[in-house]
């Protein structure tokens, strides 16, 4: 495959419904064997005692990983994976909704300047083509703070609660989970991969997105959520900033149409992250 050579740092996010650890399971161990994680960390790679190894030890994750769900990361010569929090089989319906980080980020290597995000799209492909996904994407950091702002200034133009705007880039920001995207519009990026139920969600216009993209696939369901749209806007994330006004418009639109403010000022902020099982309720 093509290198992508980037000179941002790049993290690309899934969003799933129902994160189970044995669908995480059954996607990572069906990832080419020079995609394959060498080995898994709880919160730092060292020491390596505490390692386990996907070529050894694969039993044990697996048991474990079962028994437990997902937690920490997992390593990979080209790519760094975080998984938390997909659920064990018999685990916990009021969080059916919710995991908590599952992103992939690209590795840079010593002095250079540049990074081939190749492998970490790759993985991000595969998880998002193997999960019940309901949105995913991929961005630079540059990228996401400018649309984060964006989006935030808008709201608070009519702004009808008293927020300040890094009120509203926190609430904005924080998509990453089905539970948040219900409440919060996930946003468009350089890489945007929307469900059908995603597009339902916040009446996105697929042709109109279609026009300004450089290329677009549609991706057979693989869950609940339907079919996927998978949209790229440029060649490379660095060119952010050539369609970049055009996404955060259209994510702005997007937040009209549907956006949670109030349930989470009024229901889920005062009592913390740890009431998730409310969200239950209206999703």
């Amino acid at each position: 495959m093509k290198k992508i050579h980037s000179e941002l740092s790049v993290t690309a996010y899934v969003l799933c419904k129902k994160p189970r650890a044995r669908d995480f399971l059954d996607a990572l161990f069906s990832l080419p064997e020079e995609l394959l994680p060498e080995f898994w960390y709880e919160l730092e790679p060292n020491p390596k005692s505490k390692r386990l190894y996907l070529s050894k030890d694969r039993e044990r994750l697996i048991s474990e990983t079962l028994e437990f769900g997902t937690f920490g990361s997992f390593d990979h010569k080209d790519y760094a994976l975080r998984a938390d929090y997909f659920l064990p089989d018999a685990g916990l319906p009021h969080q059916d909704s919710v995991s908590f980080s599952f992103y992939v980020r690209p590795k840079r290597k010593g002095k250079s300047k540049s990074v081939d995000i190749r492998p970490a799209m790759d993985v991000f492909d595969h998880f998002a083509r193997h999960l019940d996904t309901y949105c995913a994407y991929a961005s630079s950091y540059p990228e996401e703070q400018a649309l984060s702002q964006a989006r935030a200034l808008a709201a608070l133009s009519k702004d009808k609660r008293d927020c300040t705007l890094a009120q509203y880039e926190q609430m904005l920001g924080i998509v990453r989970s089905y539970a948040d995207g219900k409440l919060f519009f996930p946003g468009l990026r350089w890489r945007s991969v929307l469900s059908q139920e995603c597009i339902d969600d916040y009446a996105i216009d697929k042709d109109d997105l279609r026009s300004l993209s450089v290329e677009t696939k549609i991706i057979p369901a693989t869950g609940s959520a339907g079919d996927l749209l998978d949209l790229r806007f440029a060649d490379n994330p660095d060119d952010w900033q050539q369609y970049a006004e055009q996404l955060q418009i259209r994510s702005v639109e997007a937040d009209e149409h549907r956006c949670r403010v109030d349930y989470f000022l009024d229901e889920l902020h005062p009592k913390g992250f740890l009431s998730v099982q409310n969200w239950n309720n209206w999703l």
